[in-house]
């Protein structure tokens, strides 16, 4: 497994090496690149943490819902695989699906509570199977306004604990949020 996920970040480097070294290149053909080497980092991190013992049973349907998201299994702040109950809670009415990776797919863009703060959950949609590949910590208090996903990217409009009203952007790359 861990051969394959090299092989797949070789990838990535490769795809962003071409990019760099080639300052010309037309744009649509440097947005396919940088979604391939987003998708093949993606993959090697599913690929790294995929355990057979904790594997989850595909879906014959391949778009998520909520009651398949209740099933799933979460990375705590541990980076252990965890099933919603105890610690972990899925708050289904902050949940949004849509495409977050690029593939065609809906995925969707969870917001659990974790004993004391919230964590938005990025969970990627393989071939039925919802992986939790991206976790960001919010705080400890949060109001939410609204959330979507639109054009693979999640659009949170959410007051964070003590603060002002805010419209955050994130964009789910390499198995991490990174805010836009």
């Amino acid at each position: 497994m861990i051969n394959l996920a090299s092989q797949l970040l070789g990838v990535a480097t490769s795809l962003l090496l071409a990019i760099q070294g080639q300052p010309n290149m037309p744009a649509d053909v440097s947005a396919n690149a940088l979604r391939l080497a987003s998708q093949s980092i993606q993959l090697s991190s599913l690929v790294v943490i995929y355990d057979t013992g904790k594997a989850q049973a595909p879906s014959t349907n391949i778009w998520p819902s909520s009651n398949r998201l209740a099933n799933s299994k979460y990375l705590d702040r541990s980076g252990n695989l965890v099933s919603p109950g105890g610690p972990i809670a899925v708050m289904d009415s902050y949940t949004s699906f849509g495409d977050l990776n690029g593939d065609g797919l809906d995925d969707a863009a969870v917001i659990i509570r974790e004993v004391d703060e919230y964590v938005l959950a990025g969970m990627v949609n393989q071939s039925g199977i919802l992986f939790n590949v991206g976790r960001l910590p919010l705080g400890k208090s949060l109001f939410m306004y609204d959330h979507r996903v639109v054009d693979g990217i999640f659009n949170l409009d959410v007051k964070l604990g003590e603060g002002v009203r805010k419209v955050f952007k994130y964009k789910l790359l390499g198995g991490k949020f990174i805010e836009i």
